[in-house]
């Protein structure tokens, strides 16, 4: 490898480290954290929604969602 790809690297994740050192000495990652919970939990309670009225149902499943012009007026 290259000096300066390692160097760049390694650079890299010391500036991750870094920030990421005075986000948890700041309180910020612990919000973030936080944050990225409740988010979680809103998308989890809407696919539980979607499952409980049915709009699974909506979603055409193998052979229905392949349907064509012709196959339907060869059907007539």
């Amino acid at each position: 490898m290259n000096k300066n790809v390692v160097l760049g690297i390694v650079a890299g994740v010391a500036a991750v480290a870094v920030v990421g050192y005075i986000a948890k000495r700041t309180g910020i990652l612990d919000s973030l954290l936080d944050k990225l919970g409740g988010l979680a939990d809103e998308v989890e309670d809407k696919i539980t929604n979607f499952e409980k009225v049915g709009m699974h149902d909506l979603i055409p499943k193998g052979e229905d969602k392949n349907v064509t012009k012709a196959a339907l007026s060869s059907h007539n």
